[in-house]
């Protein structure tokens, strides 16, 4: 599996890959090595065993662009400011280290003291977030999206801190879990946001929301395929309107406010009963790329 994925050229159409090989020609050798880095498979490989050769780091760097070129309107000074952008966010915001967390065994990972001692303070900080917030991924499409699922908010209690990396956690779980459900063939995922009883005492401050809405759209351009808001209420929809101002044009496109029941969603709906989500063992049990009960699992 992590060998289909590392040696999988892309699914360029065009002149994108002509475009990518130059985008990614510009970024220094460290830059381009560490913007490979967003590819889960490529992280993985590189964190528990030897350096990859140069020319499969260059692939995996050309992959990674393209999902940034296609979300940038194959406008290159953009994606190339956006790729620089998202290196640096990564580096802030210890995106690697976070795919470490709730591993067990830290052992396996390249890593300091200092950097598991880090690990161990971003656990505590996502696990708290997401007992709050429930959210988690299962189920995907039939390109290989993987779901993520939102549930509405138990406690209103807000770190912002918290709240920022909570929603940085999941998506990087979305995202590498379509990595492996499409074996690197596809970079998007679904968005679902379950809202239905959703009461605006447990909301999220705006500064909180409009953070996190302008990071996931810096840190991951052109990886949104659809979203759904379900069963919102009045008070949900007009927080959605304030907060879409801050999404890509594209991005809103693909929104849907809509209803749970609707035939159109039916397919998306987690294989778990949203009223007894655990989210320990989402995180504890599940392994970072697999799905929240399903029976797709694949072996590292």
């Amino acid at each position: 599996m992590i060998r289909d994925i590392l040696t999988f050229p892309g699914d360029f159409q065009g002149k994108e890959e002509a475009a990518c090989r130059q985008l990614v020609g510009e970024l220094s050798k460290e830059e381009r090595e560490y913007f490979a880095r967003r590819s889960y498979t490529y992280w993985y490989a590189v964190m528990t065993d030897e350096p990859l050769p140069e020319k499969t780091i260059i692939r995996i760097a050309r992959r990674e662009a393209l999902p940034i070129y296609r979300g940038k309107k194959h406008d290159y000074a953009k994606t190339l400011a956006s790729m620089r952008a998202i290196i640096s966010f990564r580096k802030e915001y210890r995106l690697d280290l976070m795919r470490c967390c709730f591993s067990g065994d830290l052992s396996k990972f390249k890593l300091s003291l200092t950097e598991q001692k880090h690990v161990v303070q971003m656990e505590k900080m996502i696990e708290t977030e997401l007992e709050r917030h429930p959210t988690f991924i299962s189920g995907h499409d039939e390109e290989g999206h993987a779901n993520l699922h939102r549930l509405v908010r138990r406690d209103p209690e807000v770190n912002e801190d918290e709240f920022v990396l909570g929603a940085l956690y999941v998506a990087e779980r979305a995202l590498t879990s379509t990595e492996i459900l499409s074996k690197g063939t596809t970079h998007m995922i679904n968005c679902l946001f379950h809202q239905d009883g959703y009461k605006c005492s447990l909301a999220p401050p705006a500064s909180a929301m409009k953070r996190v809405a302008k990071l996931l759209a810096q840190l991951y351009p052109g990886q949104c395929n659809s979203v759904f808001i379900l069963d919102a209420p009045l008070w949900a929809r007009a927080a959605y309107n304030v907060i879409s101002v801050l999404l890509p044009s594209d991005t809103r496109s693909k929104v849907r406010l809509t209803s749970g029941r609707s035939d159109k969603v039916q397919r998306y709906m987690p294989q778990v009963d949203l009223s007894n989500v655990n989210i320990k063992q989402t995180l504890y049990d599940v392994p970072f790329h697999c799905l929240y009960q399903s029976t797709v699992r694949v072996a590292q």
